[in-house]
């Protein structure tokens, strides 16, 4: 497939194969000192890395080659997207703080599957990276109906970035039965998440739901505490005026502990599921990823 150009702006990205190696670190060099001496009309490169598995030497000094010409022509380059099989390589080698200074905030994928993907955050969530943090969200949305956002190397959010993430939880809603959830959410900042009015997305919220087959998964992660009642009740409630729905799955098997408060809500509400004839069913297993 090579490499695929895409621009926006003064915005060029840059989204490299499956390996970059031998065969195909010398065509992304050629290409980067391409776009460095003659288009001066770009201003940010960023090399978009969701697809590669595999990062050699080569590849990796072809990356570092890339950023020190950008700059020398007073552009710059970003690296996004790096999955679990290369980022050793970057954290090895001092590439990944290098990014996070110049990038601020970095965007990994976690996990994929059918309908979901997870996503890590590490850095800061500012006023200057909340429109990298919305733009890149909202083109995950487009293939993925689920969310699942790790924060837990998150280390701070201002105020851009909760209208960003406000804006981000409207786009994914949009999606049918599309649900945005923030996992291993930093305790110093779930406060401000509640005056936000955004801690319905912390911990708890449907793995997907299938109308047309009767069920709901949750997924209960982390430490569930009393700040994510709320999400738990109105979930719940929403359920319960649901006619369709004849089978309720918890999916407990990232979960580490839950709060008095949560196990309260659950009880209160147990009793009017089951008399609208709604099975309530506990796994370890996620049932919609294992079917």
């Amino acid at each position: 497939m090579g490499i695929v150009e895409s621009r926006q702006d003064s915005r060029l990205i840059l989204s490299t194969d499956v390996r970059l190696d031998a065969v195909s670190a010398p065509q992304l060099a050629e290409k980067l000192e391409h776009i460095a001496l003659t288009d001066r009309t770009v201003k940010l490169l960023v090399i978009d890395m969701s697809k590669t598995i595999y990062l050699s030497s080569l590849g990796l000094r072809v990356l570092l080659q890339g950023l020190k010409v950008m700059k020398s022509v007073g552009g710059n380059m970003l690296i996004q997207n790096i999955n679990s099989q290369i980022r050793p390589v970057f954290e090895m080698t001092g590439l990944m703080e290098l990014m996070v200074r110049e990038e601020k905030l970095i965007i990994l994928r976690k996990d994929e599957a059918r309908t979901g993907i997870t996503l890590s955050l590490a850095g800061k969530l500012t006023d200057e990276t909340a429109n990298q943090f919305e733009a890149e969200i909202n083109r995950i949305a487009d293939k993925y109906a689920d969310i699942y956002l790790d924060c837990s190397d998150l280390k701070f959010i201002s105020n851009d970035g909760f209208k960003a993430l406000k804006a981000v939880r409207d786009r994914v809603s949009k999606n049918k039965d599309g649900i945005l959830t923030l996992v291993n959410f930093p305790e110093s900042m779930k406060r401000l998440l509640a005056v936000e009015k955004l801690d319905e997305l912390l911990y708890l919220s449907p793995v997907s739901v299938k109308a047309e087959s009767g069920k709901v998964f949750f997924s209960l992660a982390g430490n569930v505490d009393d700040l994510a009642a709320p999400a738990l009740r109105k979930h719940l409630e929403q359920i319960l005026k649901n006619k369709k729905v004849k089978e309720i799955y918890f999916y407990l098997g990232s979960l580490n502990t839950v709060s008095k408060q949560i196990i309260i809500t659950f009880v209160e509400l147990w009793d009017e599921l089951v008399k609208t004839g709604i099975a309530v069913k506990l796994t370890p297993v996620n049932p919609d990823a294992a079917g």
